[in-house]
């Protein structure tokens, strides 16, 4: 094989062949049909001999090129530029590319809107200024200080809120209630704490000076002097309706009861412990007598009447013989007539011993029964 790594060598000297005379009629038709080989795969410049590969040319230039004409022309460096260069040529910090609708030759373009060019062959973001700032190429950015405007805060929520923070702790900022500021000033009241109202609900300090700008509420009881009450207490009027508890008697004078006496009313469930005697008048017992019921066990002197009408008395005691209590001056009424008569009894077992003394004339002459006991004069 005439060729190895595109170099031709030669197989057979000649000279030195003919030095052995005859050469051999093999070796000239080996050496022929080397060279019709070799000749068969290379480029001719006529164009008739073509490639059959992809052909490396070794980083050598292709010189005399001509201007391509067909889409499948190779370029030379003169076509090349005219087509995508404008002008030819291209001016600092351009691109190529193309800006104008449609397809057609390539463009310089130039960028701008925070694009630039660094000017060590590469592309970058422009630097920040204003609001919201940032190095040339970094993508850090920074609020300026005193940049940012209420409009370009987020809104608040609702009216009747402030900025400030009420949870514990460092944090975000949140919005405020008007409770919420109640419970700040409430908390930094008192001495020392600098607050000084100038107006409550729309009155100075010196309008509540004056009591006679009170319309509303009661003054506890600690908040008024004794001495403030008792100077006046002649001046006071209390309605019976604002009384509570009980009057101490020291506290009502007798003629305040006695004038209206007539018009008291008591119900028997509001008396307690015994009237006396006097209180009693005698038509309140008699119009009742028949009601009147006496138990065993708590009489031992009885006033009876008998049939005619008198009264009498007797010594009732069922459990002893005794005289147990001793029986005193006991007053009896007789039945119709009214009069009063008084006797002192004795007892001694089995008579009672009356010693009898006048005190009005009944008038005329009782009469008995068998097994009363009476006295008259």
């Amino acid at each position: 094989m005439p060729f190895s790594s595109g170099t031709y060598s030669v197989v057979y000297n000649w000279t030195t062949e003919s030095a052995a005379a005859p050469i051999e009629i093999a070796k000239l038709d080996q050496q022929d049909a080397d060279m019709a080989a070799a000749l068969s795969t290379c480029l001719l410049r006529d164009g008739t001999g073509l490639p059959t590969a992809s052909i490396p040319f070794n980083s050598q230039r292709l010189t005399g090129l001509g201007d391509a004409t067909a889409a499948t022309d190779a370029l030379n460096r003169q076509t090349a530029d005219a087509r995508y260069l404008p002008s030819g040529s291209l001016a600092t910090d351009r691109l190529l590319g193309r800006d104008t609708a449609g397809t057609g030759a390539p463009e310089a373009l130039t960028v701008s809107g925070g694009i630039e060019f660094t000017g060590t062959g590469g592309i970058q973001r422009s630097a920040l200024t204003g609001d919201v700032t940032a190095s040339a190429g970094s993508n850090a950015t920074t609020i300026a200080n005193d940049a940012v405007s209420y409009a370009k805060m987020q809104n608040v929520s609702a009216t009747s809120r402030v900025l400030g923070r009420v949870t514990a702790g460092a944090g975000d900022v949140e919005e405020l209630t008007p409770a919420n500021l109640v419970s700040f000033i409430t908390t930094a009241d008192g001495a020392g704490s600098g607050l000084d109202a100038d107006l409550l609900d729309g009155q100075s300090g010196a309008f509540y000076q004056s009591a006679s700008n009170l319309n509303a509420g009661t003054i506890p009881d600690a908040r008024i002097q004794a001495s403030g009450v008792t100077q006046h207490q002649g001046s006071l009027a209390i309605a019976f309706t604002q009384l509570t508890g009980t009057i101490a008697n020291a506290q009502v004078p007798a003629a305040a009861v006695t004038q209206h006496q007539a018009a008291l009313s008591i119900a028997a469930s509001q008396l307690t412990g015994t009237l006396a005697d006097a209180r009693v008048a005698q038509s309140n017992v008699t119009q009742h007598q028949a009601a009147l019921g006496a138990e065993t066990a708590t009489v031992s002197t009885l006033a009876r009447r008998n049939v005619n009408g008198y009264l009498f008395a007797s010594y009732y005691n069922q459990s002893s013989s005794a005289e147990t209590p001793t029986i005193g001056n006991i007053i009896v009424e007789a039945g119709a007539d009214g009069y009063f008569r008084k006797s002192t009894l004795t007892h001694t077992k089995r008579q009672i011993v009356l010693n009898c003394t006048i005190q009005s004339d009944p008038g005329g002459t009782p009469s008995g029964t068998a097994g009363d006991v009476f006295f008259y004069y």
